[in-house]
Parts: C-alpha cells; sequence; structure tokens
C-alpha cells in the first residue's frame, strides 16, 4: 500500500446503478451506491520502465492487476444486491 500510495496510483472511483425497467430500458437516473479508492490503469501504464520492473520484483504488480479485474464486476455485484433486498410483489392470492 505504501509503494503505490508513494507511486500516486489511487485514485476516487464510483460505483453507480441505473435500475432498469423489465425490458431493460432505463427507469431512472444512475445512482451512486459507492465512493471508493482504487488503483488508477492509467497512472500504471505511466510509470517509468524501472517502476513496473521494481512492482513486478515485488509481486505488487500481480496484485494490481487482480484488483483492477475485480473492479469490472462492481456492476454484477450491484445488480445481485439489488435484486436481492428489492422488495418483492405480492403473490397474487385468489
Amino acid at each position: 500500500m505504501t509503494a503505490l500510495r508513494d507511486l500516486d496510483l489511487f485514485e476516487t472511483k464510483t460505483a453507480t446503478f441505473t435500475p432498469q425497467n423489465p425490458d431493460g430500458s432505463p427507469a431512472g437516473p444512475p445512482q451512486m451506491v459507492a465512493e471508493y479508492f482504487a488503483v488508477s490503469d492509467e497512472k500504471v501504464k505511466a510509470l517509468p520502465d524501472e517502476k513496473i520492473r521494481e512492482l513486478l520484483n515485488t509481486g505488487a504488480l500481480q496484485q494490481i492487476y487482480t484488483h483492477l479485474t475485480s473492479l469490472v464486476g462492481w456492476d454484477r455485484l450491484i445488480g445481485l444486491a439489488i435484486q436481492r433486498f428489492a422488495p418483492q410483489a405480492p403473490a397474487n392470492i385468489n
């Protein structure tokens, strides 16, 4: 963490969710769900070769890209959470 902070690799990111109608069209504006710090892929790519080599040799580069890969799942995770906690329609009782 210290090395990543010293290299100024973190940035503030937000996770948003856009409610959808059953047909997939937007049911409202995007809503911010979370604000968090994450490694910036652009900042990593802009590092000098010597810094990349240091991160590679310490194992930090693998952890950085594992972290970046995990960020791709935010949208799916938010969607699952919304579905799980959304109020269920009452059963139709006749």
